[in-house]
């Protein structure tokens, strides 16, 4: 019997994001938020994704000026990372025993 596939937790989609952030880079791309489309002004989280491939490559000051929650987010996700493993990977697991 197969297990169920694992549920999208908060958890998974912040480091699915952090992830996707990182890869995309901090290229000029066209506006994609709807909110900024319609009334021209920034939501709450226009520029997070700059601002997180940024601190993903270090660029700390940049990050921080394109939003502020880039540079702590990414430190929770990689700290999150190092201190337990995303759960369902084998990374740190130890062989189980069957009882009889």
């Amino acid at each position: 019997m197969r297990a169920a596939p694992a549920a999208l937790t908060p958890g998974r989609a912040v480091a699915g994001y952090v992830v996707v952030a990182a890869w995309a880079g901090a290229r000029s791309w066209p506006v994609a938020c709807p909110w900024r489309r319609l009334t021209g002004r920034a939501c709450p989280v226009c520029g997070l994704t700059r601002s997180v491939a940024l601190a993903w490559r270090g660029r700390w000051r940049e990050s921080f000026a394109a939003h502020r929650l880039g540079v702590p987010l990414v430190v929770a996700v990689a700290a999150r990372m190092l201190v337990r493993p995303v759960p369902g990977s084998r990374a740190g697991s130890r062989p189980r025993s069957r009882a009889a």
